[in-house]
C-alpha cells in the first residue's frame, strides 16, 4: 500500500530507536503478596472500580503526597522517592497524552507503610518490596499501547498513549520502553492512526466478538512508520499535529470512525501523506475505509450478543 518505503515492521523500528516491549504492570504474587489496585494511588477517585483501589491523591507536593483511604477517609504522607507514576487502568482515558491524567504506584517502604497496606502481611511486603521495585521501574516508559481491548466499546477511544514522564502502564497495555519523546508521539500518532486500527482488526487474536489481543508476535509484525526516515519536515509536522490533538477527548473509536471525526482525519491525513498518496487518493481511502471498517466492528459486536 505504501509508496515511500518508510514503513518496516514494529519489531525493525525498534531495533532502530533501542525500544523494548514489556508486559504492562500486572498483579505479581512471587513478587508481591499484596493485590496490585493496593499499591496505587489513583489520581481521582472516579477511576476506582474494585474493592482493591484503596487510595487517591489529595495533595501533591514537591517532596511527598498526601493520600485519602476511599473507604475509612483517613490520609497519610508518602515520600515521593517511595513512588514512581503509573497507570492503574485505562478507564476514563481517553485522550493520548497521559501526562496529567497519571497515578503513583508504590515501590519502595516508608515509615506509615502498616497504615497503607491495611489487610496485608506489611512485613512481608517490606522484604519483598525491593524485587516489586525492579519489576515497576523495568517497565518504566513514554510510550504505552493497547493490549487487550474490544473494538466496538464504548470506552475505547484510543489504541496507543503518551506519557511526558516514565510511567509504569496497567496489565492492558504494552510498554515501549527506551523511546525517547519525539518517537513516542509520533509513534504514538502511527498507533492511533486508521491505517494502524485496520491492521490490528486484520490480524488481531480474537477472544470474542469486538475483544481481541495484541501479542507479542503480532505486534512485532505490525506494519509500522520508521521515525529515523523521516525529514525534517514531515518529522515537524507529525509533532505539530501531536500537540494539536494530544489533548483531544476522542469519543469512542467506532463514533469516531461513523461521524469522520476530525482529529482522527488530521491524524490519518498526514500519514497517507507520508505513505505517498495525493490529497485526492486519501479522501477516496478514507470514504470507504471509515464505513466499511464501522461495519466490520460492528458485525462483530452483533456476534456478541448472539
Amino acid at each position: 500500500m505504501q509508496k515511500s518505503g518508510k514503513f518496516v515492521t514494529f519489531m525493525e523500528v525498534l531495533k532502530k530507536i533501542n525500544g523494548r516491549i514489556f508486559e504492562g504492570a500486572r498483579a505479581r504474587s512471587q513478587l508481591l503478596h499484596a493485590p496490585i489496585g493496593s499499591t496505587f494511588i489513583l489520581h481521582d477517585a472516579s477511576r476506582a472500580d474494585k474493592s482493591q483501589d484503596r487510595w487517591v491523591l489529595k495533595k501533591e507536593k514537591a517532596e511527598s503526597l498526601i493520600a485519602e483511604n476511599l473507604f475509612t477517609k483517613t490520609s497519610l504522607t508518602i515520600p515521593r522517592k517511595s513512588v514512581c507514576y503509573g497507570l492503574r487502568r485505562l478507564s476514563g482515558v481517553n485522550s493520548i497524552d497521559l501526562t496529567n491524567n497519571l497515578d503513583f504506584v508504590v515501590i519502595d517502604a516508608f515509615p506509615d507503610l502498616d497504615n497503607f497496606f491495611v489487610n496485608e502481611d506489611v512485613s512481608r511486603i517490606r522484604r519483598e518490596m525491593s524485587s516489586w521495585k525492579e519489576y515497576i521501574l523495568r517497565r518504566l516508559s513514554k510510550l504505552a499501547i493497547a493490549f487487550r481491548f474490544d473494538m466496538s466499546a464504548k470506552g475505547t477511544t484510543l489504541f496507543a498513549w503518551y506519557s511526558s514522564v516514565p510511567m509504569a502502564g496497567c496489565g492492558v497495555v504494552w510498554n515501549i520502553t527506551g523511546v525517547d519523546d519525539t518517537y513516542a508521539k509520533i509513534l504514538a500518532l502511527w498507533f492511533n492512526s486508521t491505517i494502524n486500527a485496520l491492521q490490528i482488526y486484520l490480524k488481531r487474536v480474537e477472544t470474542r466478538g469486538a475483544w481481541m489481543e495484541l501479542h507479542k508476535y503480532v505486534i512485532d509484525d505490525l506494519f509500522a512508520l520508521d521515525p529515523t526516515k523521516l525529514s525534517a519536515k514531515e518529522k515537524n509536522e507529525l509533532l505539530q499535529l501531536f500537540e494539536s490533538v494530544k489533548d483531544v477527548k476522542f469519543p469512542s473509536f467506532l463514533t469516531q470512525l461513523k461521524e469522520k471525526d476530525k482529529n482522527r482525519m488530521k491524524i490519518d491525513k498526514a500519514f497517507l501523506k507520508i505513505m505517498g498518496f495525493t490529497e485526492k487518493e486519501t479522501k477516496q481511502i478514507l470514504d470507504f475505509l471509515y464505513p466499511a471498517l464501522a461495519n466490520e466492528i460492528e458485525q462483530l459486536k452483533a456476534l456478541m450478543k448472539g
